[in-house]
């Protein structure tokens, strides 16, 4: 855009000299009104091309605001989308019943997000256990507490181990499943947002379950796992409820701080009235009842906390499958101690692969940042000079025409 005052000055020498050399012309002729513009210039050429020019510079402005907005929104989207991530747990909120809920105290920021209870025994505190505190166990938002039977014990000291009273080894470990909670209960119920319950077989994609869980609100009685009713030879035989369902605990299951608060208290009536031999099962039923909450009714679940179909092997090294690994929150089983390195491992290079797209997207938001702030300083550079005109201006008329493109254009009347 042509410098304002240049172009001001430039017009009046250019219609100065047209005045002189048609001075005995004008002099003969009457001067419209509508031509007297200043007390100098006259003509309607200078008039239209000085109303063009602020035209010019009022639809600019407006142009670069749209601008603006617009690319600063899609900023905005592309950081919200970026720290809202894949989006879990979307379809796990929409069927799950509420009731008042229980007057707990809030969890302040400064407490943690969330308590991984790890179901072990004294066979694997040896070696699975070392496992998984050298792998995903380091990077839980929380923290992470291994519970085994009475008399257990470890001398490595990165290892949590609660040794509980009265708990032998022996499969179902119902007992260990509900004497465990009731230990979380008593000291940690105020102490975290989440609980999660799961084998010591089982790999748990860290980043995935925090933003799985930082999407929820852990105030309200969510009970989160792969649901399931039994097997096929089992259908009717669990005392399961109409549409009644449990979170199977292979994969492993989450329970916010509310559900936990309210059916955790009824632990001693729950062990007196077991059904089935099932850990998993029985542990939905006194969900349910006391809670008075489902295990989430989604199908993706299935792929989220994800269940090998292989029940007795497993995930060996030649069935790694690599979609199931990014996009679960836990895998299960891995028996394998070397297959639970391999798969931390990928897990490791994808966030890498991850870390360096989020780095791209920022230089790219901070380079769009630029030309949005070069675009804002050329604005202020154009309504100055404007604004310089509006001084230069000697009549009110003219003031009063740049006065009313300046509140149009939501600029400060000076």
């Amino acid at each position: 855009m042509a410098d304002l005052q240049s172009y001001s000055e430039d017009s009046i020498n250019t219609f100065s000299l047209a005045s002189s050399k048609k001075k005995n012309i004008r002099n003969s002729l009457p001067v419209p009104v509508n031509n007297r513009i200043t007390g100098n210039i006259r003509g309607p050429t200078w008039w239209l091309s000085l109303m063009l020019l602020l035209i010019s510079v009022a639809v600019g402005f407006q142009l670069g605001l749209v601008f603006l907005c617009n690319v600063k929104r899609c900023i905005t989207d592309d950081l919200s989308s970026e720290q809202n991530g894949d989006g879990f747990g979307g379809g796990g909120r929409s069927n799950l019943s509420f009731v008042s809920s229980i007057n707990l105290p809030r969890v302040s920021q400064k407490k943690q997000l969330i308590l991984v209870a790890i179901m072990t025994s004294k066979d694997f505190l040896t070696t699975r256990a070392p496992t998984v505190m050298r792998t995903w166990a380091r990077n839980v938002p929380g923290q992470v507490i291994f519970f085994s039977s009475e008399g257990s014990t470890t001398n490595d000291s990165n290892i949590n181990l609660v040794s509980l009273p009265s708990v032998t080894d022996t499969y179902p470990p119902q007992k260990k499943s509900f004497l465990m909670m009731k230990y979380i209960y008593d000291h940690y119920l105020n102490k975290f947002e989440w609980f999660m319950r799961v084998d010591d077989d089982v790999y748990i994609r860290t980043d995935n379950l925090e933003r799985l869980l930082r999407s929820i609100d852990n105030r309200k009685p969510y009970y989160i796992g792969q649901p399931g009713m039994g097997t096929k030879e089992e259908f009717g035989k669990l005392a399961l409820g109409e549409n009644e369902n449990f979170c199977m605990g292979g994969p492993g299951i989450i329970l916010s701080r509310e559900t936990l608060a309210r059916f955790t208290p009824n632990i001693k009536k729950c062990l007196k009235n077991f059904y089935t031999s099932h850990e998993d099962v029985e542990l939905g039923r006194c969900v349910h009842k006391y809670a008075n909450t489902s295990c989430t009714w989604s199908y993706e679940m299935q792929h989220i906390l994800y269940n090998h179909p292989n029940k007795t092997e497993g995930y060996k090294a030649r069935n790694l499958v690599s979609t199931d690994i990014l996009r679960a929150v836990s895998l299960h089983s891995i028996k394998d101690i070397r297959v639970f390195t391999r798969v931390h491992n990928f897990a490791l290079q994808r966030r890498i692969i991850e870390l360096e797209q989020r780095n791209m997207l920022l230089r790219r938001q901070t380079k769009i940042y630029d030309q949005i702030l070069n675009i804002e300083n050329q604005i202020k550079l154009q309504i100055k000079k404007l604004f310089q005109l509006i001084q230069r201006t000697k009549t009110d008329r003219m003031q009063k025409q740049l006065k009313l493109l300046y509140k149009q254009l939501n600029m400060p009347d000076r």
